[in-house]
């Protein structure tokens, strides 16, 4: 009896269900083809299908595999439903993970959001808290400073009251210890008196024995030097005032012109060895000659000056010797650091200057009291300055050299920044006699020598003299050169000079000039610097010479006249009383009227037009230009005589009147009476080529 596999719908015998049902099973399991139904008999490939089952059976097996492959179908579409529920369920939790996703990073990005305003908040409240500590810092140092000033006040004026206080103290105890010194003065000098008078009994006892000898030795007629034993008359002996000794003549003076030579004139006394006293001045003045008086006074001074040099001083300019008394400066108040070329002095420096520096008030020359020195070493004690002077310094800067700040030694250059650009302009050449060159490089012949040991001229220019053009450092503190009048200055001064040009509105060209004698600076270094500048000159000369013969003054008294500034030199005068400005557009110079109006009101450059630049074309001459085109008066109707400011016509009398005409409205300006088509006046206007005139005419 076959039975129908519920799996493949195969039948099989009974025996043989129950295993091919698991076989099935396993392929399903394993994913394997189930194969088509078939019935298949207990022998395998022997087995012989019977096509003809009963009917009953056959549909119950058909109807048992109908329901067995729904089944199945309804199994799968539930699988399928499963799965797509599954799907829909996966696909929103993704969709549900990917809006919690979505929603946290809102909320990161609000949270974010928020700690950046936090934290500019705090930023803000951080700046104006540190502004608010800041203010409060400069108020708290502004208070401090105040009260440190207040103090430092205080200080200097309790320091006031303690040095008048010591004064006071001071002049106290100096009138006690005068007082103590008069009373013992007086004690002394009573003690004095009375030795004095024990002593004039003595002395007169004395002399009443030498007047006793004495006319016993003058009774004789000869008289025998004490000191020399020579015996000479009486007219070849002097007779000493204070001790009444008497010795030759030629002793006397003997010693007294050796305490000369010696420097001891306040030892020269008596030749008696017992007696000691001091020679009179009477009787040294009349045993001496009138040159040996001087020799006498001046080797007394010396004594007082070399034996009180704490008081005295005397001027080392060998031609005054004026003698000074030194006063102890008493000021004590605390001095400000000072500075000797830039450089802040020691105090031992400062010190040194302040107890040994003078000007002598005899000749005015600056000196050190302790070395002598000519002029006094500013910044430098003595042996600083000894020092100083031996080692190598900078030809620019004069700062002592030494391996660590040398650029160049051979050059003698520092290596601040500033010498090292000026060696780039300096000469590197070495003089004959064996200075270096202080001129600039590739000059045909060298800058003459600058240094006082071969320059001898009082007047000449050397090399610490200052330059006539900055004022600030003197020649030797940058390269220099010499123009062809003789004059030396810093090159980059000139170069500088000229490059500047002039100064003011109206062109002129005293910047060209030396600052000494007014000549013209000629130089091969200020060729192309200056070119420019003489090529205007040149322009403005033809120009004004022009003018001058348009207007009949070219053969003026003043060109013949030799005390004249203008001697032969119209072109000076036609420069001296025309005015020329460069245009503010076109920046070339055209005619601004006449000097003498040049000072009546200030210039706005904006306001200095050229008629080219400021013409409608209407006022521009085809043979001449611009030049010589005629104006009317700016504030009436008649021709203009004057041209003021660089852009105002005028005739006479208005001229005369050109310090209120500018303010005066338009409306209030007389009007027009000369039939002539032109602006209202108050405004300028062209009447044409004067030139043209003149030909026609």
């Amino acid at each position: 009896m076959l039975e129908i596999c519920p799996i493949c719908s195969t039948g099989f015998p009974a025996e043989l269900i129950e295993n091919h049902v698991n076989d099935c099973l396993n392929k399903m399991e394993m994913g394997e083809t189930i194969p088509s139904p078939n019935i298949h008999t207990p022998n395998d490939d022997h087995m012989v299908v019977d096509n003809k089952p009963e009917d009953e059976q056959e549909k119950r097996m058909i109807q048992l595999s109908k329901e067995q492959k729904e089944k199945e179908e309804e199994e799968e579409r539930e699988f399928q439903l499963a799965l797509k529920l599954s799907e829909e369920s996966q696909k929103e939790e993704e969709m549900k993970e990917r809006r919690m996703n979505m929603e946290f990073m809102l909320k990161e990005e609000r949270e974010m959001q928020k700690k950046k305003e936090d934290e500019e908040r705090i930023r803000l409240q951080l700046l104006l808290d540190m502004e608010l500590e800041e203010r409060q810092r400069r108020e708290e140092e502004e208070r401090r400073n105040a009260q440190f000033a207040m103090e430092i006040e205080r200080e200097q004026r309790e320091q006031r009251e303690r040095v008048q206080k010591m004064e006071e103290e001071e002049r106290k105890s100096l009138e006690y210890a005068m007082e103590l010194a008069k009373r013992e003065e007086e004690e002394v000098l009573n003690a004095k008196k009375r030795q004095e008078e024990e002593h004039e009994r003595l002395f007169r006892k004395m002399i009443e024995e030498e007047e006793q000898k004495r006319a016993v030795e003058m009774t004789s007629g000869v008289h025998s030097c004490p000191n020399c034993r020579v015996e000479l008359p009486l007219d070849g002996m002097f007779y000493l005032e204070k001790c009444t000794h008497m010795f030759c003549k030629s002793c006397l003076r003997d010693e007294i012109l050796s305490k000369i030579d010696e420097l001891k004139c306040s030892e020269i006394r008596c030749l008696n060895g017992k007696c000691c006293v001091s020679i009179d001045l009477r009787d040294i003045k009349e045993l001496l000659s009138q040159e040996e008086r001087e020799a006498f006074e001046a080797a007394s001074t010396d004594e007082m000056i070399e034996s009180n040099p704490h008081m005295f001083v005397r001027c080392p300019n060998p031609d005054c010797v004026y003698v000074m008394e030194k006063l102890r400066n008493t000021d004590m108040s605390p001095q400000p650091m000072e500075k000797v070329n830039g450089k802040e002095m020691s105090e031992e420096a400062v010190k040194h200057r302040n107890d040994n520096r003078f000007r002598c008030r005899e000749c005015s020359t600056e000196f050190c009291a302790e070395c002598k020195g000519i002029p006094y070493h500013d910044g430098f004690t003595c042996q600083q300055f000894v020092k100083y002077e031996k080692a190598v310094h900078c030809r620019y800067c004069a700062v002592e050299l030494s391996a660590a700040n040398a650029h160049s030694l051979p050059l003698k250059i520092c290596n601040s920044q500033d010498c090292v650009a000026k060696s780039k302009l300096g000469c590197e050449k070495t003089l004959a006699c064996r200075h270096l060159c202080g001129g600039i490089k590739n000059e045909r012949n060298c800058l003459p020598c600058l240094n006082e040991d071969c320059n001898k001229e009082e007047e000449g220019q050397k090399s610490d003299s200052y330059c006539n053009i900055c004022w600030v450092e003197d020649l030797g503190s940058a390269p220099c050169i010499q123009l062809e009048c003789g004059h030396i200055f810093h090159s980059n001064c000139v170069q500088q000079k000229v490059s500047k040009g002039w100064s003011g509105a109206r062109i002129t060209f005293g910047f060209l000039d030396c600052p000494l004698c007014k000549k013209r600076m000629k130089h091969p270094s200020l060729e192309a610097s200056s070119k420019p500048m003489t090529d205007l000159l040149q322009t403005i000369i033809e120009k004004a010479m022009a003018r001058l013969k348009l207007q009949g003054e070219s053969e003026r008294d003043e060109f013949k006249d030799p005390n004249s500034q203008f001697y032969q030199n119209p072109e000076k005068y036609a420069l001296y009383k025309y005015s020329y400005f460069p245009c503010f557009s076109c920046k070339k110079p055209y005619f601004g009227g006449e000097r003498a109006c040049e000072a009546e009101r200030e210039f706005n450059m904006k306001d200095l037009i050229c008629p080219n630049c400021c013409g409608d074309g209407k006022d521009n001459c085809k043979r001449h230009g611009t030049e010589y085109i005629e104006y009317k008066c700016k504030y009436c109707c008649k021709t203009a005589v004057w041209f003021c400011w660089g852009n105002t016509h005028f005739c006479e009398p208005c001229h005369n009147k050109a310090g209120t005409l500018p303010n005066v409205p338009k409306d209030q300006l007389p009007k027009c009476d000369c039939n002539r088509q032109h602006p209202p006046n108050g405004e300028e206007h062209c009447l044409g080529c004067s030139m043209c005139f003149a030909d026609n005419f």
